[in-house]
This record gives C-alpha cells, sequence and structure tokens, in this order.
C-alpha cells in the first residue's frame, strides 16, 4: 500500500514538474528515468528516479519496490546557502 502511494506521489510531482516546465521553460526543468531490474535475491524490481530542478533548488526523488519486499524511497533537497551570496561564491544546482 505505501508502494503505490509513493509512486502515486512520484506521478503528481512529475506531473505537475511538467505543467510548470510547460508555463515557464526558463524556470524549472524535469528529468525522470523508470527503473526495471531482476535479481535472483531482490526478484523483479521497478519504480523510478526524478529530479526537478529550478535557478534556486533541486530535489531529488526515487522509489523503488521488488517482488521479495525490499522497497526503497529517497527525498534529497538542494538549496543554496544564504551566507555563501555574502561572501561573493556562487552556486549551481
Amino acid at each position: 500500500m505505501r508502494l503505490i502511494l509513493a509512486i502515486a506521489g512520484l506521478i503528481a510531482i512529475i506531473e505537475a514538474g511538467a505543467q510548470a516546465e510547460s508555463t515557464d521553460r526558463h524556470s524549472m526543468k524535469l528529468s525522470a528515468m523508470p527503473i526495471l531490474m531482476y535479481d535472483s535475491d531482490t526478484g523483479l524490481g521497478f519504480g523510478g528516479k526524478a529530479v526537478l530542478k529550478d535557478s534556486s533548488r533541486l530535489f531529488d526523488f526515487l522509489v523503488f519496490g521488488s517482488t521479495k519486499g525490499e522497497q526503497w524511497y529517497a527525498f534529497a533537497h538542494s538549496s543554496p546557502d544564504p551566507e555563501a551570496g555574502r561572501a561573493g561564491l556562487a552556486w549551481s544546482p
């Protein structure tokens, strides 16, 4: 059940990013990659990875599940350090 909700949430985020990208192509960029694999220990694995990037932030999502019960959910967020701007350093996501 949690895997289905995580996949549904990932799809909703991807769709929101695609809509944001279609309205202003310079502010957001979405990259997505499906995951499909097989291993004798893990079984049939499936999921996806998505990265949503704009000029100042980066969101990274990973959802994975397998037929033998292995499940991974990961979220990472990067944003610029406000102190770096005062030091004259540039930040690039």
